[in-house]
């Protein structure tokens, strides 16, 4: 049985680019190193994903419990 190859972080990825590959500064304002600017519509032909470059969002806040909480 053949394995097929998933994707690490999904199949939808939208481009965005501050984390492209092609991105020259990752930390400051973005420039590109192909000269390229991400059209209205949000496309960008060359566009390639680096996963080091993306930062995680925020976990959300964990919910306060108290004592009552817990008695039968």
């Amino acid at each position: 049985m053949a394995r097929t190859k998933q994707k690490l972080f999904g199949k939808h990825i939208p481009p965005d680019c501050h984390y492209c590959c092609h991105n020259h500064t990752p930390e400051e304002s973005v420039l590109c190193r192909l000269n390229k600017t991400m059209q209205e519509d949000g496309h960008c032909d060359s566009f390639a994903y680096d996963p080091l470059l993306r930062k995680p969002q925020n976990l959300p806040a964990l919910q306060r419990f108290d004592a009552d909480d817990f008695k039968l």
